[in-house]
């Protein structure tokens, strides 16, 4: 007999103990399922609306020129693709570095620093591991469990910094910052020894005795950049290069808005995509539907697990109260384990299948069909194996010799 399962009948034989139990597990049982159920209902209700928002997108979308603002599309919903256009220099006056005609220039600052990793030992006890890396954040030492030992700066001398071109265009559109900024760094602005002699002299009073130097195409604070220490910065600069890109937004004058759809109701849902490259209208739309499922069946696989669990934990607590199921036996074994699952696929499949079941009836009907298939697994749950050896009810005398 395993050590748990022993354990576990000793508490079942104690009724006080197995009453504490059973009306804990209940509760926690409880809180697990109707939390997933909920989470999930309101989960497909929100994709069933995102759904509908990009259908009825895709259909009142308008394929339009980038050069051409026209005021008949006042309002309207519009896919437009081309280069993105800037005319602006941005500048850091700290480090007196300018970079022309990109979308934002970002000043990258990286501390050497103590960072702190918890785990537990098979004992029980904590163990405290600390390492030096190079981080943008700033790290509070003061919260470590060694505080005194790995002590890291209170502030950085340095800090980095995002500077944004004031107008960018997409033809005659003037792109938004909300859509700018999904356009990821796509370059580090080189650096050279000729830039590094050129830092203006604010930048050294604000150092004061702390050493500048030109290391591995980026600035170094510090004594010494081959044996760093605590303290210690890197700088770089990165910047967002024009790109191509495709965007389906509404027109507002010559600018770029979320346009709001009417399929929701009272639910305020917009339609604003973004994506690099060409794309057409049509691409763009089956790359959010595709999203849209992709987020939702993680969402969803994760409240399955807990329903499942929260099942699990029922049983447990049924089986201590000595009103076990009989198709569950033992939740100690493997059966325990595959009905929580099985009755929480069909739990989860009912949820979806009525959630889509208006915005797709082919979808909701094919999901109630399975969930009605997996209850036949109960029916072969509850056949219990037959006794393989037959029993006798007159045992025969047996004779001995002496």
């Amino acid at each position: 007999m395993l050590l748990s399962t022993f354990i576990a009948q000793r508490l079942r034989e104690s009724r006080m103990v197995a009453l504490l139990l059973m009306f804990i597990g209940l509760f926690w049982g409880f809180l697990f399922c109707l939390t997933a159920i909920g989470g999930m209902s309101l989960n497909q209700q929100e994709a069933v609306y995102r759904a509908q928002t990009l259908a009825e997108g895709e259909n009142r979308v308008i394929e339009i020129e980038t050069y051409l603002v026209e005021p008949v599309n006042e309002g309207k919903l519009i896919h437009l693709t081309g280069e993105v256009r800037v005319n602006e220099i941005l500048k850091d006056t700290l480090f007196d570095i300018t970079a022309v005609n990109v979308l934002a220039f970002r000043r990258v600052v990286k501390m050497y620093q103590w960072t702190e990793k918890v785990s537990k030992k098979q004992d029980d006890t904590l163990d405290y591991r600390y390492d030096k890396i190079w981080l943008e954040q700033l790290i509070d030492s003061s919260l470590f469990e060694l505080s005194q030992e790995h002590h890291n700066p209170a502030a950085m001398l340095i800090t980095g910094q995002v500077t944004r071109a004031k107008q960018v265009k997409l033809g005659e559109f003037i792109l938004p910052h909300n859509l700018i900024d999904k356009m990821t760094p796509s370059q580090w602005l080189p650096m050279t020894a000729l830039s590094f002699w050129q830092v203006p002299e604010n930048l050294a009073s604000r150092l004061g005795e702390q050493k500048i130097q030109f290391y591995d195409g980026h600035y170094y604070i510090g004594h010494d950049s081959s044996l760093p220490q605590i303290g210690d910065l890197q700088i770089q600069f990165e910047m967002i290069q024009p790109e191509t890109i495709s965007v389906v937004a509404k027109q507002v004058n010559s600018s770029l808005m979320p346009y709001q759809t009417q399929t929701a109701g009272e639910i305020e849902l917009f339609i604003e995509l973004f994506e690099l490259g060409t794309l057409s209208a049509e691409q763009m739309f089956y790359n959010a539907k595709k999203q849209n499922f992709l987020d939702i069946l993680s969402e969803s696989f994760g409240r399955f697990l807990i329903m499942g669990l929260g099942f699990y934990i029922l049983f447990i607590a049924l089986w201590l109260s000595k009103n076990t199921l009989p198709i569950l036996g033992n939740p100690d074994n493997l059966k325990g384990w595959l009905i929580s699952v099985v009755l929480a696929a069909i739990v989860s499949l009912i949820i979806i299948a009525l959630a889509w079941i208006d915005y797709s009836p082919l979808i909701g009907r094919t999901l109630l069909v399975i969930a009605v298939c997996l209850l036949y697994f109960f029916k072969f749950a509850r056949k219990s194996k037959q006794a393989t050896l037959i029993y006798e009810e007159n045992v025969p005398r047996k004779y001995y010799k002496y």
